[in-house]
């Protein structure tokens, strides 16, 4: 009988757990709803999604087409505007592509940009706090997982928990790109500039000294500029709607309120670098098995025969390179023509362009799906996280055009890895993208190494969606505190060991000055004996 009521007892209580897992309400910020930020939180909320769990997704009213895409049915939606400024989102954002794909991009025209970015940002966020039939909407939320280049969400979290009488909140950040310095820095973790590429600057792990002195140079400039600059314009929503004191203050006190964070990065291709254990890799959200193609697609990739198929796309600010890069359109045209393999590519809206017989045109690609192909030989894109991941899932050999953020930085390990080559935009003509496409294509050493990584990327327990599914039900039951680490409360001096090492240098100064007293001492007794002695003598 004992044993039954023992039983009974422990049946209820892993039932009650598993109710308190399974009916959490999770919100996903992913950066309004657009672009590959987006799309990388998606597979994770679908995951935790099919383990019971409640999934808004939390975007921009300018992308409210997501809620009626079928592919996003079983998410629940809440969206925003900020009033006064229609339209500003997609306007930043285009804008921002624009110079990327402008013939003559430089640091300072990169820098003029910042402003506008930061105004966007911080004008949506304040239109979410603003907005308190929205906040009323979202007291009940259990978890907030938002996209790491708009923090709004740790604002929303105070919000709630000071204004709405919400009950505790966890929240995890979810990082799409190559490693992110800041990311690092908030989470207690080690970047160390010597061997650790900092964003945007294209090199690998092994770094000449000039390069790791540019960069160091912008190690620096992003911890001490940049960070400032792009988080700490937030902190007067402090007293604007009265959140938390630490928020006044400096991004350096984000940790206090982030559990998890959630690094789109795998080290099959990623430069080798420690981890603090709430940093989570899950590298490869996107990729995952090739679905069938539609009888069109399937059609065409047939009849490329043994030569195959050139995948082409310039991710989601196609239709801005389009409009705006006419002479790199008919570049890559005029290359096109020139091979013998069929070639699909992404090209939206209406255009004048006249399109090899060998080229398919289309306004959206199944990327995933197209890369998982037996007939597809090569992937020439722009150089996002998602569509590299996915490449690589497939085994397919790469080449890159590095426009914007951080696609130098996966053009670097692209090259470095061997598993393709980089263009550079400056440089581009027909003859160059047909010479390195012909390189790729026929150098059989790419497609061998990009089978042998992808059989390393692919080896491992679970999916990457549910990996991180499974770390933010881990967060959610257990808290992330226990993870957070130590250097959170060390002062710099302390952090550095500068008041260790001024201690031992102290000691060592004492010790010899010591050393220095005894021998003197030594020498003036032995030069007065030795005088003594010579008197008597005399």
């Amino acid at each position: 009988m004992e044993r039954l009521v023992l039983l009974v007892g422990l049946v209820h209580v892993l039932l009650v757990s598993t109710m308190e897992v399974n009916c959490a309400n999770i919100l996903f910020s992913g950066l309004f709803g657009e672009g590959s930020h987006f799309l990388s939180q998606v597979p994770i909320a679908r995951s935790l999604a099919q383990k019971g769990h409640n999934i808004t997704l939390f975007i921009s009213e300018e992308f409210s087409h997501r809620a009626e895409n079928p592919a996003y049915a079983g998410f629940h939606f809440e969206t925003f505007s900020i009033p006064g400024h229609p339209g500003l989102i997609r306007r930043t954002t285009e804008n921002t592509a624009r110079v990327a794909f402008g013939k003559t991009t430089s640091v300072i025209q990169n820098l003029e940009l910042l402003p506008d970015n930061l105004f966007m940002t911080k004008e949506a966020c304040r239109a979410v706090l603003s907005d308190t039939s929205l906040m009323d909407r979202l007291k009940e939320i259990d978890m907030i997982v938002f996209d790491v280049t708009w923090p709004c969400g740790i604002y929303m979290k105070s919000y709630l928990l000071r204004h709405m009488n919400a009950s505790s909140i966890r929240v995890a950040v979810t990082s799409p790109m190559s490693p992110l310095q800041y990311v690092h820095e908030i989470a207690g973790s080690p970047f160390n500039p010597s061997y650790q590429p900092t964003l945007a600057v294209g090199f690998s792990a092994s770094m000449s000294f000039g390069q790791r002195l540019g960069n160091a140079i912008n190690w620096a400039l992003i911890h001490f500029l940049g960070k400032h600059y792009v988080f700490d314009c937030f902190s007067d929503f402090k007293e604007e709607f009265d959140l938390d004191s630490d928020l006044a203050m400096s991004s350096s006190f984000y940790y206090k309120y982030i559990d998890l964070y959630l690094m789109n990065i795998d080290f099959a291709v990623e430069f080798p670098f420690p981890l603090m254990p709430n940093i989570i890799a899950v590298g490869g959200l996107t990729s995952g098995p090739a679905k069938p193609l539609s009888e069109d697609l399937e059609k065409f990739m047939q009849s490329s025969g043994e030569d195959g198929v050139v995948l082409f796309s310039l991710g989601t600010s196609v239709s801005t390179f389009a409009s705006t890069r006419s002479d790199l359109m008919e570049m890559f045209f005029d290359a096109f023509s020139r091979i013998p393999q069929k070639v699909i590519m992404q090209l939206k809206g209406p255009h004048d362009y006249k399109v090899p017989p060998n080229v398919k045109t289309l306004p959206w690609i199944p990327q995933n799906d197209l890369l998982g192909h037996s007939k597809t030989r090569v992937f020439m894109y722009q150089g996002g996280n998602n569509g590299f991941q996915e490449a690589l899932y497939h085994g397919v050999p790469l080449v890159v055009i590095p426009f914007q953020s951080d696609q130098p930085d996966v053009a670097a390990r692209v090259v470095s890895r061997g598993l393709g080559v980089k263009l550079n935009k400056k440089l581009l003509s027909a003859d160059l993208i047909h010479q390195k496409l012909s390189e790729v294509i026929q150098n059989s050493s790419y497609s061998t190494t990009a089978k042998r990584l992808s059989a390393i990327f692919r080896d491992r327990p679970m999916r990457p969606a549910d990996r991180a599914a499974f770390w933010i039900e881990h967060v959610l039951k257990h808290g992330g505190e226990y993870m957070q680490s130590p250097a959170h409360e060390l002062s710099f001096i302390q952090y550095h060991l500068i008041d260790v090492v001024l201690f031992i240098i102290a000691i060592i100064v004492v010790i010899f000055y010591l050393l220095y007293r005894i021998c003197k001492c030594c020498k003036s007794c032995c030069f007065n004996k030795s005088k003594v002695a010579k008197s008597k003598v005399h």
